[in-house]
């Protein structure tokens, strides 16, 4: 077995004890992945998941390998607390400390996590992650600035869900719905080929008032776009998009 095998081999096996604990439903491509963090007790969230950047980064590389195109959504859980007592710190200063046998109340395994997230064969992992970083304390900072009093305590578990997933691409042409069509506000190309990409963007570049949707009016405007490096029919993916940009 190679390495990369093990290592996949691996972090699925430790998955499926998680799971099975919790009795959901587990399939090849369609699980939750956790990163064992030894003891519970970070309490600096955002410098704890780059600490375990290159750990998350290789779990959705293997599992792009291994699936193709994926949807991940990356995140923690975590404990929260707030003075048993902090609706007296609404009206007027407190000064409690820790030193002051303070109560606190807490609440275990609250998630903070991404929206799904797709991951395609051209997809800049290390961008993915520092996006989910971003959204992570954006979600956290969201949370205990409320005005509920709850403040982030620490990270009980990082974990990634992942799903295969088969990109939608701009292929031929497909008609409009009729009632799409009946407001004559859209054009769309009649193309007989896979480049419905090309022809969107020619379209747009160059609106003509009388039969707009024949590509015959747009040929001699092909040799105005590079597209080099992109394959058609192109998938609906940020980075290949923002390389035509």
């Amino acid at each position: 077995m190679s390495t990369h095998q093990a290592r996949s081999a691996q972090h699925r096996q430790v998955t499926r004890s998680v799971l099975a604990e919790l009795k959901q439903e587990l399939t090849d491509s369609n699980f939750t992945a956790d990163i064992a963090i030894g003891t519970p007790g970070e309490h600096d969230y955002a410098s704890f998941l780059t600490a375990h950047s290159q750990t998350i980064q290789n779990i959705l590389r293997d599992e792009r390998n291994r699936l193709g195109s994926i949807k991940v959504r990356i995140g923690i859980f975590a404990t929260i607390r707030r003075l048993d007592s902090y609706l007296e710190g609404l009206f007027g200063d407190s000064n409690f400390s820790e030193d002051d046998g303070v109560e606190y109340i807490y609440r275990y395994n609250i998630p903070f996590k991404t929206r799904n997230m797709p991951i395609l064969p051209s997809t800049d992992i290390n961008g993915t992650f520092n996006f989910a970083l971003a959204r992570i304390m954006q979600k956290v900072e969201d949370y205990v600035n409320y005005g509920s009093g709850w403040e982030f305590y620490r990270v009980e578990k990082i974990f990634i869900e992942i799903s295969q997933f088969q990109p939608p691409t701009g292929a031929g042409h497909i008609p409009l719905p009729k009632d799409l069509a009946m407001k004559k506000g859209v054009v769309n190309p009649a193309n007989d080929d896979d480049k419905c990409f090309q022809w969107a963007i020619l379209v747009a570049l160059h609106p003509v008032e009388k039969n707009a949707k024949r590509i015959s009016k747009y040929k001699e405007y092909i040799n105005e776009l590079n597209f080099e490096g992109i394959k058609f029919p192109v998938q609906a993916d940020e980075v290949i998009l923002r390389r035509f940009e």
